[in-house]
């Protein structure tokens, strides 16, 4: 009885450490920079991610020296910290040989503001208790402006696109980001996680059920960017998201539920041309969004009453009578997800003669396309069954003004000077539409060598997190896990680093899946003073959350 009263004391949860008050505040600091950040044009402009990079830099310094964490970080969030340091320090330096001053000390001081958004995600998990609320806060904030981007599509009289969208983005939505293809990277992004929170099994049904509404809600936001990497990035990221998965039923299921109302959702958009191909016809949006928004509302909302009815019938079922997947059922429903989710790209104004069939010769003209440094003048659906593009010419310039330079680059923000130097079609272009390449052509190994740690360092984190015991559910790291994933990908083909709304919310959700090492100081010290160190401890520390 007595060992049994010290392991009941030792699993009670009630007692929430003192000091956990500072990871609530960086939580909510890092939550409302990501949100002024989205809403100013996805803190694209010098103004924007200098005054937020200040407030991010002050509340991390005011926290550290008011209430140091009484935890200690782990080796690898020290070293993924570490790296970004570096980073931003061969950024700084690489000034010295720039033929672009003004624009790499721009671009320095942006990875200043990246240095303090992660450090400020870390402060915010703290010790893994509130992990779970960055996750989820992330989620909230994502869906809020995606969704303001919908509604500026679909009811314009309600919330309407600045002029400076309409005019860059044409027929492709980019409020508030001001740039489609951020817009369609957060969505997909956003998706994926959704997909994730909505199957970790101990989160509240009602929060599981709202996660799969967000995600319809960032499915059709992801359809009306008309991104073609988005796209490919949620397709990844969406295997990942099942590999990592420990209960790939649940994920699939919840990737179902999101699938199949999403795409019903896009067969309506399709439907309504003046939605998806030409939203500068006025009247014609606004009639054709009056028709078609109670319908979406109707979806999102169907979609996540669906899941919590799944949610709550599995749960009144003994355990015994519960379905089980066999694995080729699994992988039968897996490729059916993900033909859903790729379908939907294109389900309804040019039907299945459009979808990239996967054959060997069309993988070669599709190739070919991309290598061939054309323009891609499709419209609508359309333009995602094509890999028409001039980003093989921007790509061969970045490569080449790096291997010209292979050890320090051609220095900070003179990949313009370059690319206008060098290029072989009529464009003018500030960015090498890839984090990596133009890292490689501006900082060379300097900048290169430590961006690849700390992409290293958070993939370990991630495989680590599927077994860890504290902190994120197991399914929840694993969608982390795939969100980043998402963001892995597309910027490798396209400048999601000086999109700081897109790139700072990767950075603040990977800090949760890097659990701190262990507590230390007299006020975690405290709450297992006077228990044995032996098998009760052990069990303690071992159990995990589904």
């Amino acid at each position: 009885m007595a060992a049994q009263a010290e392991r009941q004391e030792v699993q009670r949860p009630a007692a929430r450490p003192r000091g956990s008050w500072p990871s609530l505040v960086a939580a909510g600091a890092a939550l409302l920079a990501l949100f002024v950040l989205a809403t100013d044009a996805g803190g694209y402009f010098a103004p924007t991610y200098l005054r937020v990079g200040s407030m991010v830099l002050a509340v991390v310094g005011l926290l550290l020296l008011v209430a140091p964490p009484y935890w200690r970080p782990s080796g690898a969030a020290l070293g993924a910290l570490g790296c970004l340091v570096l980073y931003a320090g061969v950024s700084w330096l690489s000034v010295l040989w720039s033929e672009d001053v003004p624009a790499g000390i721009a671009a320095a001081q942006r990875n200043v503001l990246y240095v303090g958004l992660f450090a400020l995600g870390l402060l915010a998990a703290g010790s893994g208790r509130h992990a779970h609320v960055v996750l989820r806060g992330i989620l909230v904030v994502a869906t809020v402006v995606l969704g303001a981007g919908v509604i500026a599509r679909v009811l314009p009289g309600e919330l309407r696109e600045s002029a400076y969208d309409q005019a860059v983005s044409l027929y492709r939505l980019s409020y508030p980001l001001t740039y489609f293809n951020a817009y369609g990277a957060l969505a997909a992004f956003t998706a994926v996680l959704a997909v994730g929170v909505s199957a970790q099994r101990r989160t509240p049904a009602g929060i599981r059920a709202l996660a799969a509404s967000a995600g319809v809600v960032a499915v059709i936001g992801l359809h009306l960017s008309f991104s073609r990497g988005a796209w490919l990035a949620a397709a990844i990221a969406v295997l990942a998201l099942v590999v990592l998965a420990p209960h790939r039923g649940l994920v699939l299921v919840s990737l179902l539920t999101v699938g199949v109302a999403a795409a019903i959702a896009i067969g309506i958009l399709e439907s309504e041309p003046a939605l998806v191909v030409d939203p500068a016809l006025e009247e014609g949006q606004e009639e054709a969004g009056e028709q078609v928004a109670p319908a979406l509302l109707a979806l999102v909302v169907m979609a996540g009453a669906a899941r919590y009815a799944t949610i709550m019938a599995v749960r009144r079922m003994p355990r015994r009578h519960r379905p089980a997947l066999s694995p080729g059922a699994k992988a039968t429903a897996a490729g059916l997800a993900l033909v859903l989710l790729l379908g939907a790209a294109s389900v309804a104004g040019d039907g299945p003669d459009r979808l990239i069939t996967g054959t060997a010769d069309e993988i070669e003209r599709q190739w070919d396309d991309f290598l061939g440094v054309s323009f891609n003048t499709e419209r609508g659906s359309a333009r995602l069954a094509t890999a028409r593009s001039s980003r093989s010419d921007v790509y061969r310039v970045a490569i080449d003004a790096g291997s010209a330079n292979p050890l320090h680059g051609t220095g900070g923000g003179t990949f313009a000077i370059e690319y206008a130097r060098e290029r072989d079609v009529a464009q003018e272009l500030v960015n090498a539409h890839s984090l990596y390449l133009e890292t490689f052509a501006e900082q060379g190994l300097l900048g290169l060598v430590p961006l690849l740690g700390f992409v290293g360092l958070l993939g370990a984190a991630v495989l680590r997190g599927r077994g860890r015991a504290a902190g994120l559910g197991r399914t929840e790291a694993a969608a982390v896990g795939a969100a980043c994933v998402v963001w892995l990908v597309h910027a490798g083909v396209d400048w999601d680093w000086q999109v700081p709304a897109l790139t700072g919310t990767m950075l603040v959700l990977a800090a949760t899946v890097f659990p701190p090492r262990a507590a230390r100081g007299s006020r975690t010290g405290s709450r297992t003073a006077g228990l044995p160190k032996g098998p009760v401890l052990r069990l303690h520390s071992t159990r995990r959350r589904g």
